[in-house]
């Protein structure tokens, strides 16, 4: 009895003196990684993060490594290190962190034109996540950047759904009122309007890092598939008709249809 109870208890103080060093050893990388991080030595940063996961005590910790990591990632436009540890982070049932995870692979997706994979991404984030994650994107980026990715690709139903219903993301949509309109106009198939409102966030879009390389042919893949659900309806189109609705000329419009 009393020897089993001491070896119990010796094992009890080993295993709290084995955490508190891996604990020790944890915060001096999460220390020296911050260091570098700020003299802009992204490389070593990466590297030392990287190590922590050895030492991790919780699940925080490895919350915390990733997000890191994702930070890192995404400024070097290292997209795979990004969807890594993304994904890690996806498991969480916490919904500030799902979204700070889910927001941070719709940005890798942007960032190499894949807009469907952006908007799937996008619209699975939460208002809840507020300003946690501010230093990479913020809300309203989230909204506006999926919003315009899901009108690019979703079809209209999923458009619905996902979008304009879905509770989470009508939330985030709400915040840019500008870009909703664009979605509900598209959607009412009021084309002139929707592509009128478009226009008018060329000048947000141009002064925002992430989608400034994006925009134009965002802009594009919009108005062409605004041009192709305004002739479903119609066995034969009326040019001169059309032609004002997109503020165009007739001859410009059977070049792009």
């Amino acid at each position: 009895g009393m020897e089993r109870r001491k070896e119990k208890l010796d094992i009890e103080l080993n295993d709290i003196k084995q955490s508190l060093i891996r604990e020790s050893v944890r915060m001096a990388l999460e220390n020296q990684c911050a260091f570098l991080y700020d003299c802009g030595d992204l490389k070593q940063a990466s590297l030392v993060c990287a190590k922590m996961k050895s030492y991790h005590t919780t699940t925080k910790h490895a919350v915390d490594q990733a997000l890191v990591m994702v930070k890192i990632g995404l400024e070097t436009d290292n997209i795979i290190t990004v969807n890594n540890y993304a994904n890690q982070g996806l498991e969480s049932d916490d919904p500030v962190v799902y979204s700070a995870f889910s927001a941070a692979r719709g940005l890798a997706a942007l960032r190499s034109g894949e807009y469907q994979r952006a908007a799937d991404s996008f619209v699975e984030c939460n208002a809840q996540l507020g300003s946690f994650f501010s230093d990479v994107i913020s809300c309203q980026e989230i909204a506006l950047f999926g919003g315009l990715c899901a009108l690019t690709c979703f079809s209209r139903k999923d458009i619905q759904d996902r979008v304009l219903e879905h509770a989470a993301f009508k939330e985030l949509l709400e915040i840019v009122p500008n870009v909703r309109n664009i979605i509900v106009f598209f959607q009412n198939s009021k084309y002139d309007l929707c592509l009128e409102a478009l226009e008018g966030l060329r000048e947000e879009a141009t002064l925002n890092m992430h989608l400034c390389p994006h925009f134009e042919r965002i802009h594009l893949l919009i108005r062409q598939k605004a041009l192709c659900q305004y002739t479903v309806p119609f066995v034969s189109v009326d040019l001169n008709r059309m032609a004002r609705s997109f503020h165009s000329e007739p001859l410009v419009l059977m070049h792009e249809l």
